[in-house]
């Protein structure tokens, strides 16, 4: 108990170094709430589809054989319509994040 008391003595003695460790400890601790957030929404919820495991990411093979991912507009639009593998088929583009599928076509907003 006396320990506590030297503590908040010292604190209430030295206010420029008392706003410094209390800044300093609620910067951390928001820093490590908002990195532990943004690390359970991306690794650890399950993705918002009924068979998360099904999914697939469907490419090309250029000439030299290496695997690019994603394709075209008019490759995709073939597969979509030639393909009797899949059960949907639904594209995304990175630069305006426009999501397009047989139901559902849906802009994304993205803030950068």
């Amino acid at each position: 108990m006396n320990d506590l008391r030297f503590a908040l003595r010292q604190l209430l003695k030295n206010p420029g170094f008392t706003g410094v460790a209390v800044l300093t400890l609620a910067l951390g601790i928001g820093a490590t709430t908002a990195i532990v957030s943004v690390v359970q929404t991306a690794v650890f919820d399950p993705l918002p589809v009924r068979h998360p495991e099904r999914l697939l990411q469907l490419g090309v093979v250029d000439t030299e054989r290496r695997w690019a991912p994603g394709m075209n507009r008019l490759a995709f639009l073939d597969a979509r319509q030639q393909t009797n593998l899949f059960a949907r088929l639904t594209a995304y583009e990175l630069d305006g994040l426009t999501l397009e599928g047989e139901e559902f076509p849906q802009p994304l907003s993205v803030y950068g």
